[in-house]
């Protein structure tokens, strides 16, 4: 059994991510082209344009991180991160906990990446999220059903957790 993200979601992050940077460039460069940059719009449209691509490229780095593939044998559990190059094979006697990692600061409330993480007894841990996961329930079932050295399950089950 192989689980994986919808195909092309994070190209598409990236593209809107390239998007909006530009057209935050041009926004900037038709204030300079205009002299208004140093109005109070144009210092607000600046910060806002900084600010916005700050959270969007944040956000896209931890989806590119968190984006792994998982294949469910019935000796291992194969995590790949096809575009990092790495490949985890774990035992399923050794994974020890499938626990959540705390939301960000301003998503306390629900919301946000729901993102729970694999820890094993060698030290590894593969952070894995709810959000376009391709049949994440069925995910979560087969993780607790192996891994019977599991001392603690308590992942995300959906997104709205």
């Amino acid at each position: 059994l192989t689980f994986r993200y919808l195909p092309g979601f994070l190209l598409v992050c990236m593209g809107l991510g390239v998007f909006i940077f530009y057209g935050s460039l041009a926004i900037i460069g038709d204030l300079i082209k205009f002299g208004g940059l140093l109005s109070p719009k144009g210092v607000s449209l600046v910060v806002l344009g900084v600010v916005g691509n700050l959270f969007l490229w944040s956000a896209i780095v931890k989806l590119w991180q968190l984006h792994w593939r998982f294949t469910v044998t019935p000796t291992h559990l194969i995590a790949e991160h096809l575009l990092q190059r790495k490949r985890i094979e774990i035992p399923w006697e050794f994974v020890i906990r499938v626990r959540k990692l705390p939301r960000a600061w301003w998503a306390r409330g629900g919301g946000g990446l729901g993102v729970s993480q694999i820890e094993t007894a060698d030290g590894q841990t593969i952070p894995f999220m709810t959000h376009l996961m391709l049949r994440y329930r069925k995910f979560l079932e087969e993780l607790k059903a192996r891994a019977l050295n599991c001392r603690q399950f308590d992942p995300y089950r959906s997104e709205w957790e």
